[in-house]
C-alpha cells in the first residue's frame, strides 16, 4: 500500500487501508463479548468452584476458539488450491526482494523503527487486553463483565475513526511527524491520567488511547521506510517483525497486576511505550530523508 502512487501521500494511503484492521477489532468485541462472557462463572457476583459448572460455563469459549480456527482452516485451504493463480499474478521477485530482514540491522533507523513498533504493538495490545477487566473492577466502573467487554469496542473504534482522520490530515501540509508526535504525547499523557485517577475519569482515559493509537503504526512504517538506508523489502520485514511486542509486554503488564491492589499500575507499562515513541516521532522529524521514493517503491 505504500508503494502505490505519490510518495508524498503514502502516510496518508496507509493509514486509510489500516481502518479496515480496526473494523475488524472494533466488531470482536461487541460480537464475542455477550456470546462469552455472560452467565455461570461470568455472571455478576458469581462465586463457583465445582470444576463442573466452571467447564460449562467455559465450553461457549472453547467453541469460539474452534470457529475460528475452522474458519483459518478454510482461508488456508482457499490460499493452497489457489497459489499457483496467486504467484502467477504476482509480479518476478528481484534480489533485492529475497533479501533477508537481518540485512536491515546494518541500519540504524530500521532497527529504531522496529522498535518503535514493539513499543506501538506491545502497549496498545495491552491496553487492549487489560481493558474488560479494568473496566469491570469496583474502582473503575464496576460493570458486568459481558458489558465491559462490549465497551472494549470503543477502544478499538477509537483506532478506526482516527485512522480515518489522521488519514485525512496527512493529505494536508502538517507533517506526518508532527501528527505523531501529538498523537504519542496524548496517548502517553492519558496512561499517566489512568495511573493517577479511578472511576470515569480513569475509564474514559484508557477509552480514549485508541483513538490516539490510530496513526501510529502506518506512520511509523512509513517514516522508517524513508530514513532507512537498507533495501525497502529488508526493511518491511523488520518492521513487521517488531509485532511481536504485542506477545512480549502484555505478560509483563499481567506480573504487574498480580501484584497490584488495582489494575491503574499497570497502565505504566504502555505510558513506557508511548514515551519512547514520542523520542522517535521528534527523531525523525529531525533526520534527514533518505530515501525518499522508498514509500513509492
Amino acid at each position: 500500500m505504500a508503494a502505490l502512487g505519490n510518495p508524498k501521500s503514502s502516510h496518508a494511503r496507509l493509514n486509510f487501508s489500516q481502518f479496515f484492521n480496526s473494523l475488524g477489532t472494533t466488531l470482536g468485541p461487541l460480537i464475542a463479548a455477550p456470546i462469552l462472557l455472560t452467565g455461570g462463572v461470568f455472571a455478576a457476583d458469581a462465586i463457583i468452584t465445582d470444576p463442573a459448572t466452571r467447564a460449562e460455563s467455559l465450553r461457549s469459549i472453547d467453541l469460539a476458539f474452534l470457529a475460528v480456527g475452522l474458519f483459518f482452516a478454510v482461508v488456508a485451504g482457499f490460499i493452497f488450491t489457489a497459489r499457483k493463480t496467486i504467484n502467477a499474478a504476482a509480479p518476478a521477485p528481484t534480489a533485492e526482494d529475497r533479501m533477508s530482514p537481518l540485512v536491515a540491522l546494518k541500519s540504524p533507523w530500521a532497527v529504531f523503527g522496529a522498535l518503535a513498533i514493539f513499543f506501538y504493538v506491545g502497549s496498545e495490545v495491552t491496553i487492549g487486553d487489560l481493558l474488560t477487566n479494568f473496566l469491570h473492577s469496583p474502582e473503575i466502573l464496576n460493570l458486568p463483565l459481558a458489558t465491559a467487554g462490549s465497551m472494549v469496542a470503543w477502544y478499538w473504534g477509537g483506532a478506526m475513526v482516527g485512522r480515518l482522520v489522521g488519514g485525512l490530515l496527512m493529505l494536508t501540509k502538517i507533517p506526518a511527524t508532527t501528527i505523531l508526535i501529538v498523537n504519542t504525547a496524548v496517548a502517553a499523557t492519558l496512561c499517566l491520567v489512568v495511573t493517577q485517577t479511578s472511576g470515569t475519569t480513569a475509564a474514559y482515559a484508557a477509552i480514549a488511547i485508541g483513538f490516539f493509537n490510530s496513526i501510529m503504526f502506518p506512520t511509523i512504517f512509513t517514516l522508517t521506510l524513508e530514513r532507512s538506508t537498507a533495501p525497502v523489502p529488508a526493511t518491511s520485514g523488520l518492521l513487521v517483525f517488531g509485532i511481536i511486542g504485542g506477545a512480549v509486554l502484555p505478560p509483563v503488564a499481567g506480573q504487574i497486576a498480580d501484584n497490584s491492589a488495582t489494575l491503574n499500575p499497570v497502565f505504566y507499562v504502555p505510558l513506557i511505550g508511548y514515551l519512547l515513541l514520542v523520542g522517535f516521532a521528534f527523531a525523525a522529524s529531525r533526520a534527514r530523508v533518505r530515501n525518499a521514493a522508498a514509500a513509492d517503491g
